[in-house]
C-alpha cells in the first residue's frame, strides 16, 4: 500500500519575456521582422507574456547594451536563435 503523499503548497509567479533581433538588415525597409511574430506566439501559448520587443543592428557595442538593459529589468534567461529563420 503506498503512503500518503504530503500536501505540497506552491506559488505560480508571473513570467515575461523579452524578445531581440538581431540583424542590420531588419532596420531597413526591405525585411520585415516574422521571426520575432512566430516566437510571440509560441512563447505566448506557453502562458509567458512577451512585454518589450527590439531591433539592433550587427555591431557589437549596441546589441550587448540592449542585452544589459533587458538582464536590468530582471530575471531573464537568454537563448541565441540562430538560422534558419522563418521568413
Amino acid at each position: 500500500m503506498l503512503s500518503r503523499l504530503p500536501a505540497l503548497s506552491f506559488t505560480l509567479l508571473a513570467v515575461n519575456a523579452e524578445i531581440i533581433a538581431v540583424g542590420s538588415e531588419l532596420l531597413t525597409p526591405f525585411r520585415m521582422d516574422t521571426n520575432s511574430l512566430y516566437l510571440t506566439e509560441q512563447i505566448n501559448q506557453l502562458g509567458v507574456e512577451v512585454i518589450f520587443k527590439s531591433v539592433v543592428g550587427d555591431d557589437l557595442a549596441p546589441g550587448c547594451s540592449r542585452a544589459a538593459r533587458a538582464v536590468s529589468f530582471g530575471d531573464r534567461d537568454f537563448q541565441r536563435r540562430s538560422w534558419p529563420y522563418r521568413r
